[in-house]
């Protein structure tokens, strides 16, 4: 088969497998855009217009790479739960409300030193969530993809991020 036909097959709409494929493709298009506007050159820049020095942004912006230190305990904190798609949705909801409240609430709130702590606070609270349900999200995923799609679908996954 030709792999473009392949291509066509993987996100059908009228296959409820394709629809699904279709949703997380977009879901991680979506979150590649949010990723860009809350990390990276937006937030170092966010936070110099917010007053911090260079070393307050290194402290702020290093913090989500601590909290992937909690990454290998995420299995053995999902296995505990029966119902695991709303313990990964309310996470990543969380995750999402953190980083939101630093760019948008906080700035406004805090002028002095303690905007540094309330955002590493918040950073760091909201990364170790989305760190402690991250593993689970492969797994909930992997029922809508067989076998001979997977690589296709990773491929496109990668490309939109």
């Amino acid at each position: 088969m030709y792999e473009n036909q392949k291509r066509k097959r993987l996100f059908v709409l009228s296959d409820a497998d394709g629809k699904a494929r279709a949703c997380i493709l977009g879901a991680e298009c979506l979150k590649a855009v949010y990723t860009a506007l809350t990390t990276g050159v937006f937030m170092t820049g966010f936070l110099l217009q917010s007053g911090m020095g260079q070393v307050q942004i290194g402290t702020v912006t290093s913090l989500p790479l601590l909290a992937g230190i909690l990454y290998p305990l995420s299995p053995l904190l999902l296995e505990r739960f029966r119902k695991r798609k709303v313990v990964l949705g309310v996470g990543r909801l969380l995750y999402h409300v953190f980083a939101i409240l630093c760019i948008t609430v906080l700035p406004n709130l805090f002028k002095d030193s303690s905007l540094v702590w309330c955002m590493a606070a918040a950073l760091f609270l909201g990364n170790a969530l989305n760190i402690l349900v991250a593993s689970g999200f492969p797994a909930w995923h992997i029922g809508f993809l067989p076998e001979n799609i997977r690589g296709n679908f990773f491929c496109y996954i990668r490309d939109c991020k």
